[in-house]
């Protein structure tokens, strides 16, 4: 190989790294024979992170995606990146440029993490990947007392298991050690503490029950499992007769997938998930 194209590789393999341990959520990595092979429905729910393209067909590949309304963002030195005619709409960011640009990138297509922490502390280090319907936080902290702020297209992001601060609109967390967590839920809320923890199911329709506290005037997305029934109660804990929430109705999107949508939603509510098959 030529030397430019080591050093670019080297530059490039350098800048995720850098990335990463900034609090970049790389949660996926997929080889150039893989991803020319692999339907384009597969990257629906992805931000696409590349290299400057090699060859034509990927840079095609790319140009598709985008066009099919996917965020697409390529990064490489500034000569690489000028060397390659890349459609308007791809977010360029050049290797000598600080790695928070990447995240600020994501902010751009609607994903906003940020820290607040002590110049001198090192940022959680993340991975956000999707798992039947909902979003799985895996997280290891270097220092405790750093907060994660999180602020996604469909509103804050709220961990089960875990008290969310909201402040203008995003959650902030400050995470153990080691963490994973299931995300279910998103409010577009200002501001307050959101409570998200299971309960006890006790009704028998019901496989599932998440207990969410804290709500003011919110407007609520909630994610059940594939192909189960879900709903939202109001009513006490130990409720055998739930009585069902009025404000919410499914929505069917073919891109995120099923949900429930509440909108002006105070105080708590339960959301309940049956068993497979009852949809």
């Amino acid at each position: 190989r030529e030397p430019s194209l080591i050093r670019e590789m080297n530059l490039g393999d350098n800048y995720i790294l850098a990335a990463i341990n900034d609090g970049f959520p790389l949660s996926c990595v997929v080889s150039t024979d893989n991803f020319l092979k692999t339907d384009p429905s597969v990257y629906d729910l992805s931000i696409l992170l590349s290299p400057v393209p090699e060859t034509p067909a990927v840079l095609e590949k790319l140009k598709d995606l985008l066009a099919m309304g996917r965020d697409v963002i390529v990064y490489g030195t500034r000569e690489r990146l000028a060397s390659v005619s890349l459609p308007e709409g791809v977010r360029l960011l050049d290797v000598a440029e600080p790695v928070s640009h990447l995240r600020a990138a994501l902010a751009d297509c609607g994903y906003r993490i940020d820290f607040d922490k002590r110049i001198e502390c090192k940022p959680p280090t993340l991975a956000i990947s999707r798992s039947r319907n909902a979003l799985m936080f895996s997280v290891y902290s270097a220092n405790t007392t750093t907060d994660a702020i999180f602020k996604f297209p469909l509103g804050a992001p709220i961990l089960c298991g875990i008290d969310a601060e909201i402040r203008d609109g995003a959650s902030v967390y400050r995470f153990s050690r080691g963490e994973m967590r299931e995300c279910r839920v998103f409010v577009e809320q200002s501001d307050g503490v959101i409570t998200c923890r299971e309960a006890a199911p006790v009704n028998v329709r019901w496989r599932r029950s998440i207990r969410i506290l804290g709500l003011r005037n919110a407007t609520v997305r909630l994610f059940p499992e594939p192909g189960c029934e879900c709903a939202v109660t109001l009513g006490k804990i130990d409720d055998h007769r739930p009585i069902y929430d009025e404000r919410f109705s499914l929505v069917h999107d073919e891109t995120l997938g099923d949900y429930l949508l509440g909108k002006d939603v105070s105080g708590d509510i339960f959301f309940r998930i049956g068993h497979k098959g009852t949809r």
